[in-house]
């Protein structure tokens, strides 16, 4: 996951490179269009990269629990207690693994400010047109 997120950051950068040889080829350079469009690429990068992170600490848990299961497979002379301690660690470390799916909004929105941007004019344009308040009384077939 790292090395494809500098990939993608390096393709990110890449294309931003031959955006610029266009415009400059039409003669209409803008410096503000420049900078955000570095912002977006840093934001994407530091995105991926906090993914990646995160990812690693929610993995890591299952692939030792995974590990000492393979290690121990065999040991037949496991008291009760220690069965009950092995079946708990597993679902903390199932559960710990299920995070990462949810925290990926979370994720976008901390790391994010053109994220962050971009939803609070998402749910001000839903507020702003009603959406969520139109509500339709049931009359149940009387006329007022």
């Amino acid at each position: 996951m790292i090395i494809f997120s500098f990939l993608t950051y390096h393709n990110l950068v890449l294309k931003r490179k031959r955006r610029q040889v266009i415009v400059i080829q039409q003669r209409w350079i803008k410096n503000d269009m420049n900078k955000q469009e570095r912002k977006r690429d840093r934001q994407v990068f530091l995105i991926l990269i906090v993914q990646t992170i995160i990812f690693v600490i929610t993995v890591i848990p299952l692939m030792n629990y995974l590990f000492y299961n393979v290690i121990t497979l065999n040991d037949k002379d496991k008291s009760v207690e220690q069965l009950a301690i092995e079946r708990f660690s597993e679902f903390l470390v199932e559960s710990i693994a299920y995070l990462f799916p949810v925290l990926s909004f979370y994720l976008y929105t901390m790391t994010s400010s053109i994220f962050r941007n971009e939803l609070m004019s998402i749910i001000r344009s839903t507020l702003r047109c009603g959406c969520f308040f139109t509500i339709d009384p049931v009359t149940n077939g009387i006329e007022h």
